[in-house]
């Protein structure tokens, strides 16, 4: 698709096991150390066991979200952080969740995403004590139109590309974590300012909602096949 929409751009791709407990970055990016980095975008991340109770995940599907989220671009990120440093000014955006505040059935994810703003934050303002001129963001992304949710698009739930494209437009800005997209800054600014109680019944109700368009979804899927 990239290649596609941007045919004399060269491309070179590197292909990883993001919930391996164990990757050998050193041989993996050893083909990309010559590069003129300047930008990283984590934007790996997910959940294998979508909805799932607590109780009834496996100690794998445990081990591969906390892997799959945090892990993996911890460790790129502290791999490339020589290169990307080497070639500053330099940009580091990594891609969180609105499940940061709670989420049922997605207890592993969500704590996942809480650890992607926190590190992110603490990564900015470390380097930022060295003097070192890398800009690290934490962007915030509620519902969006994506290859793992096919739901219908409108003010709370952007295309990716509409995402993408705000994403962008807040580089610079001087926050470290937030919402690009006005409609999820918009229900963030409402969630901080309720009470925790009403919150939860709030976080409750979203979940109904995701739960069962995701339910349908695969529903129809199977009655196509």
């Amino acid at each position: 698709e990239l290649k596609s929409v941007n045919p004399s751009t060269k491309y070179q791709i590197l292909v990883s096991d993001a919930t391996s407990p164990n990757p050998d970055f050193a041989s993996l990016l050893a083909p990309f150390q010559n590069l003129h980095l300047k930008i990283l975008i984590n934007n790996v991340g997910g959940t294998d066991a979508e909805f799932c109770l607590f109780q009834d995940l496996s100690t794998s599907a445990i081990s591969n979200q906390i892997h799959l989220n945090t892990m993996f671009q911890t460790l790129i990120t502290r791999s490339l952080l020589p290169l990307l440093s080497r070639n500053s000014p330099a940009l580091i955006i990594n891609l969180g969740s609105a499940s940061h505040f709670g989420m049922p059935f997605l207890t592993v994810y969500s704590a996942s995403k809480s650890y992607d703003a926190v590190w992110s934050r603490a990564l900015s303002l470390e380097l930022e004590m060295l003097g070192t001129d890398i800009e690290v963001l934490a962007v915030v992304s509620g519902s969006t139109i994506s290859n793992s949710y096919k739901g219908k698009s409108s003010w709370t739930t952007p295309s990716s590309r509409v995402f993408a494209r705000a994403a962008l437009d807040r580089v610079g800005c001087g926050e470290k974590v937030f919402e690009p997209y006005w409609g999820h800054g918009l229900l963030a600014g409402v969630m901080e300012l309720v009470p925790d109680e009403f919150k939860g019944r709030m976080m409750t109700k979203i979940i109904k909602v995701v739960k069962a368009e995701q339910e349908k979804l695969v529903e129809m899927e199977q009655k196509r096949k």
